[in-house]
């Protein structure tokens, strides 16, 4: 699902010469907060685990914060995740700050567009890490 276009001229006024260079990451999310995030954008300010929003490129990562809060169960007894494609501008003088392996902690709404919301389905278990005799 595309995320409102509305939300592109904030993103493109924050660097109206497009200086800084741009990524696209994804951020798994619940699954209660997709709307609100696809209406209004990312809002450091709401991060449930700490102020920020967390940009990474690796989905698997990106689903494990999805999977703190799935959706509805489907017929076949996969649950219901989302998780965005984030276009973002980066800047470390404004206090973003990289972390490990690529990942991003984003302080700026205005650095950060989600343009396209990924709803799927996916066993409960998907992403756990196994531990113990594999057998």
């Amino acid at each position: 699902t595309v995320v409102n276009p509305s939300l592109s001229a904030a993103f493109c006024a924050c660097d109206p010469d497009n200086k800084r260079k741009e990524h696209l990451f994804l951020h798994g999310t619940r699954y209660q907060y997709a709307g609100a995030i696809a209406k209004e954008g990312l809002d450091p300010g709401k991060g449930a685990l700490s102020p920020g929003v967390f940009l990474g490129g690796l989905a698997l990562k990106a689903h494990t914060y999805a999977s703190k809060g799935p959706g509805p169960q489907d017929e076949d007894g996969k649950r219901r995740y989302t998780m965005f494609v984030v276009r973002a501008r980066p800047c470390l003088k404004s206090g973003d700050s990289e972390r490990s392996f690529g990942v991003w902690r984003m302080l700026a709404k205005e650095r950060m567009q989600p343009i396209f919301l990924i709803e799927y389905a996916a066993p409960d278990w998907y992403g756990r890490r196994v531990v113990g005799n594999a057998g």
